[in-house]
């Protein structure tokens, strides 16, 4: 349930970022960050869940791949959050 929604979530993250490419919003970077930081953090917790209940061996490489990339992006949006020249 947690991983459908940060799915959504993802995806009016994107839309977000094609719109401020064209619309400068006060904030709108800052806000960007941390809703795309609590996403990925979601998304993380999701795929977590996903291989503890997994007992099919075969998936697990493309698994901890995801969780991977899932902990990058958290990495990243924190310091997009923290590396601010404001």
């Amino acid at each position: 349930m947690v991983a459908r929604a940060c799915f959504w979530g993802l995806i009016v993250l994107i839309g977000l970022g094609i719109v401020m490419i064209f619309i400068n919003i006060p904030g709108g970077s800052l806000a960007c960050s941390v809703l795309g930081l609590v996403i990925f953090t979601g998304l993380t917790m999701g795929d977590f869940q996903r291989l503890r209940n997994s007992e099919d061996i075969d998936s697990a490489p493309l698994m901890a791949a995801s969780i991977f990339l899932d902990a990058l992006n958290v990495f990243q949006f924190f310091l997009r959050i923290f590396s601010r020249k404001d």
